[in-house]
């Protein structure tokens, strides 16, 4: 992925480009400030206005999910504005903009150019541990017949396995990844494990029949960059949230 730096914000997009599909991975200057953050983490009417200015989106078109850190996926089929709990979403709508809000966890967005299906997944531990990724694929899969092998995928900045140190409580969690566990935990000295979330989604998709070289992944860690991210891991109570988002023009 590609790091545009602006005079007073950057963001991240895939190398590879679609025509009529915009996908941003934002700094934290135009993401939400931990002053501004209510209940369900949702963006002032200021912050939308502020990214609509830089990017060609009304904010009428932006969706914003109650992220709860499930694996809830819904299927967006009206351009009427909500706030639905869940964490995934896909719509084939077009001048609908999926937003995802993050502070360490993963954003990730597909794209089905074949039947011009889009959607976006906010991917923690416990949504990775549940495979909600995998869950976002078979619900494009049964709704607009999209084939797993013609999906493209973006992983975003999100904390990365040079500083996700989680304890046994988590690791336990991954024991459906066999074998293949030791790829993305690394065993410290004090029984802790360094983690690869953004790795673990990837080898899901993997599994659930999307092709690893239409699998896109940003080395940005947000922890290892205050200048561009909010981390919760970094910051704790006193951090924002990051903000992402795919649209079909």
């Amino acid at each position: 992925m590609e790091l545009i730096k602006k005079p007073d914000y950057s963001y991240i997009k895939p190398t590879k480009d679609f025509e009529g599909v915009k996908i941003f991975f934002l700094s934290k200057h135009l993401g939400i400030h931990v002053d501004e953050l209510n209940t369900d983490s949702l963006p002032s009417q200021k912050e939308l206005q502020k990214i609509s200015s830089y990017f060609p989106i009304n904010t009428k078109e932006m969706i914003f999910l109650k992220q709860v850190h499930g694996d809830e996926v819904i299927n967006k089929t009206n351009k009427k504005m909500s706030y639905p709990t869940a964490d995934g979403i896909i719509t084939p709508l077009k001048h609908v903009a999926l937003f995802l809000k993050t502070a360490d966890c993963v954003p990730i967005f597909l794209f089905d150019p074949i039947n011009k299906i889009i959607g976006a997944v906010h991917a923690g531990w416990r949504g990775t541990s549940l495979k909600i990724l995998k869950k976002a694929i078979q619900k494009m899969e049964h709704f607009y017949r999209t084939k797993p092998e013609e999906v493209f995928l973006y992983i975003g900045p999100s904390i990365g396995p040079c500083c996700y140190q989680v304890k046994e409580d988590v690791y336990t969690h991954f024991s459906f990844l066999g074998k293949e566990k030791q790829n993305f935990f690394t065993r410290r000295k004090d029984k802790s494990y360094m983690m690869d979330l953004k790795g673990i989604n990837a080898h899901i998709a993997e599994q659930a029949g999307v092709l690893i070289e239409k699998i896109e992944i940003s080395d940005l860690c947000t922890h290892c960059n205050p200048d561009l991210f909010y981390s919760y891991r970094r910051d704790k109570e006193e951090t924002g949230r990051n903000l992402s988002f795919i649209m079909m023009t």
